[in-house]
């Protein structure tokens, strides 16, 4: 069995080929001469088209919906936390949560002896 052809890559070096901020050429353009306006990506300030997002986008825009979904409900938690009654529920929460333990303690020393 021949080995194969190996191609060295070290880890200090950028590879070649598309990346995160690159694109699918492989290259990261700031700004063309040659380039018409048309051809040009839509601007900062207006919003992309369904035309121009790839599904990866899409999938991204979507993760990041869910993200701001998720740091609003958990800034409401604190909130309700710092309020009269979410800390007495909450002072209960973690007093349950203290017995869980003695009571899981209380059944390892139990087994133990």
């Amino acid at each position: 069995m021949k080995p194969k052809p190996f191609e060295y890559e070290s880890a200090n070096e950028i590879p070649s080929g598309p990346g995160l901020l690159t694109g699918k050429s492989g290259e990261y353009t700031v700004y063309d001469s040659n380039k018409r306006k048309t051809d040009q990506q839509p601007s900062a300030g207006v919003a992309p088209t369904s035309e121009t997002l790839t599904p990866a986008d899409s999938e991204e825009f979507r993760r990041f919906q869910q993200w701001q979904q998720e740091k609003e409900e958990f800034e409401e938690f604190q909130e309700w936390k710092r309020s009269k009654e979410g800390r007495e529920a909450y002072d209960e929460f973690l007093e349950w949560k203290r017995w869980q333990s003695f009571k899981r303690w209380q059944e390892s020393q139990s087994k133990s002896e």
